[in-house]
Formats: C-alpha cells, sequence, structure tokens
C-alpha cells in the first residue's frame, strides 16, 4: 500500500521546525492531508527543546495511511541546512518547502495542483495574506500586479512579478529535481536571506513558471522569529549584504540589468536595517555597515531609477534614497 501512495506522489511538503510548538499542530491541520492522496510530508525537528516532535509524531500517528517522514537532527543546523536535508529524501514530483508557523487554506493544495497538471511548468508561485501571532487576520494590500495571472518561458521576461513580489520560498511550489539542482549551486547556507538566494537562482535555472494572483497562503508575523529585526546582529546583517551581492553577480554584475533594479529595490530596506541596528548599543555592525557601502559604492541609482520608470510606467516609484558616506 505504501508503495502505492509514494509512485502516485504529487507534492512533498518539507517543514523544518525548531521550538515551534504553540504554532506547529495548526499549520499541519491547515494542510488538510486527509483528503490528499497524492501529498508527502517531511517533518524535520531541528533539534527542539519543547514539544515540537511529539506533535510531529502524533500528527503521523492520526495519519498512519498517509505518507509522513519525520527526520530528528542531532544538533541545532539551521532553517536552511535543515530544508536541504529533508529534500534529499523528497518522492514528489514538486516540492513545496513551507514553515511551521504558516497556514494554508481549504483549497491551496486544490488550486496548486491544478495548475501543475494543466501544463507542467517547473514551478509556480502564489500571494499571500498575513496572519498576526494571535491569529489575527490581515489581508494584503492591494498591488498592481494583483488578479494577473502570467507565465513566462524566458528568464529576463520575468521581473515584473519577482522585483514587486516579496521573495519568500514558502510561496512556491517546485519541481523536486530542481530543487536539488538548486540546492547544489548555492555553496554557501545563508541562515538569513536564503530565500533571495534560492528564488534568484531558481529563475535562472527555469525553462517555463506561472503566478497565481489569489493568496493562498496565510504568513505568521510574530515576534522571535528569524527576522525579528530585534535579533539582528551584525552577522545578521551581513549575510544579507552579503545575498545582495551574490544575486547581482548571479544576474551579471552592478548597475547591469537585472541586477541593479534588484540592487535599488533592496537599498531602502538594507538602510533601515542598518539604522535600526545602530541604535541597538548591544550590536556591532561596523562591519555589515563597511559591506553596504562597498555592495553600493558608485552604484547608479538615477539611471536605474529612470530605467525603472520607462519599464514599469504604472508603478509609483519613490525617488528616495540616501547618499553614502
Amino acid at each position: 500500500m505504501l508503495k502505492k501512495i509514494q509512485e502516485e506522489i504529487l507534492i512533498t511538503i518539507i517543514i523544518p521546525c525548531f521550538n515551534g510548538s504553540p504554532f506547529l499542530k495548526d499549520t499541519l491541520d491547515s494542510l488538510n492531508l486527509e483528503i490528499h492522496d497524492d501529498l508527502e510530508l517531511i517533518l524535520i525537528d531541528d533539534a527542539s527543546s519543547d514539544d515540537t516532535l511529539s506533535i510531529m509524531s502524533s500528527f503521523k500517528l492520526k495519519h498512519a495511511q498517509k505518507k509522513i517522514i519525520i527526520l530528528k537532527n542531532k544538533k541545532n543546523i539551521g532553517l536552511c541546512r535543515s530544508r536541504r536535508k529533508g529534500i534529499k529524501y523528497a518522492s514528489g514530483e514538486y516540492c513545496i518547502q513551507f514553515d511551521s508557523d504558516d497556514l494554508m487554506y481549504a483549497n491551496t493544495i486544490d488550486i496548486l495542483k491544478l495548475k501543475i497538471k494543466n501544463k507542467k511548468y517547473d514551478f509556480v508561485f502564489c500571494e499571500y495574506s498575513y496572519i498576526s501571532q494571535n491569529y489575527k487576520f490581515r489581508k494584503l494590500k492591494k498591488k498592481h500586479h494583483v488578479g494577473i495571472s502570467y507565465e513566462y518561458e524566458n528568464f529576463l521576461d520575468f521581473n515584473y512579478p519577482f522585483f514587486f513580489n516579496p521573495v519568500s520560498i514558502w510561496r512556491f511550489v517546485v519541481k523536486t529535481a530542481l530543487v536539488k539542482k538548486v540546492y547544489k549551486n548555492i555553496k554557501v547556507f545563508y541562515d538569513y536571506g536564503e530565500d533571495k538566494v534560492f528564488i534568484a537562482t531558481l529563475y535562472t535555472m527555469s525553462s517555463s513558471f506561472a503566478y497565481i494572483p489569489d493568496q493562498l497562503i496565510q504568513y505568521r508575523k510574530r515576534r522571535h522569529s528569524m527576522t525579528d529585526i530585534k535579533k539582528f546582529s551584525h552577522k545578521t546583517l551581513s549575510e544579507l549584504i552579503n545575498c545582495e551581492r551574490f544575486v547581482a553577480q548571479l544576474w551579471g554584475g552592478k548597475n547591469q540589468y537585472p541586477a541593479n533594479i534588484a540592487l535599488y529595490l533592496s537599498y531602502k530596506y538594507l538602510l533601515l536595517k542598518l539604522n535600526r541596528a545602530k541604535s541597538n548599543t548591544d550590536l556591532k555592525i561596523e562591519d555589515a555597515y563597511n559591506g553596504f557601502q562597498i555592495l553600493y559604492r558608485d552604484f547608479d541609482f538615477e539611471s536605474t531609477y529612470t530605467q525603472m520608470s520607462k519599464m514599469f510606467p504604472k508603478v509609483n516609484f519613490r525617488k528616495k534614497y540616501i547618499k553614502l558616506d
């Protein structure tokens, strides 16, 4: 029976978790695993000290007829390494790398399956909404591209969805074989900025992909998460800057399209985090700030702004940036 299920697996969902017991059960329940026979679930306990492993085991016992794999790390290795470990066990044609505190809607899997079955895209990605730590729901503000479905077969034509969408790996369903190739091409482990590095590499290695304008994921914003600014250190900020440098080099280098647009839109994001970190006297951010200056030294803001305005005339770009020291 298990062999038959394995042969029919369409999507593998990989969920690493570290001390995520307050939200993990709700995340697992949101997958609606009981109504899908073509899903595989890989759960990774990243050396948690809470009830994470117990919740995983109970869920597997409850869904004994489904293919659920539980991996336990002997020591904490982080989200990035846990994802890469999980993908080695995936047998589905496609893969979703999901977070342990986010939620899917009741029809999320059905919509994603319909899209990838109609045409064998390399990957498909969707929109999302917010949910707070206390389950307060907030719909994402409507963007200029929401409601427009599109597909691409050329990397240089894809920039519209990528540049204006936050790059989050949990919004993507990707061919498993391609995920493995992408990780093989990323030689460095990034604890922060991993999603952007992965997705930027994914675009360059894909031949066809599609965007779904529906908000199919509920992204949880909560305190003490990995992206919490209060947890940022000079090492964290340096990693984020190194990620931007990686993407720029991957796409042809600074001041070259499309890397220049990606760097332009990341500028204020990085600067904001640097300035916030500087206000915390416990943080030593000299290395990160020096890396920031090097990354944007001689960057042509004016011509990039002009190029973006011509490419996307309906977008109201704010021509505001702070000159470097």
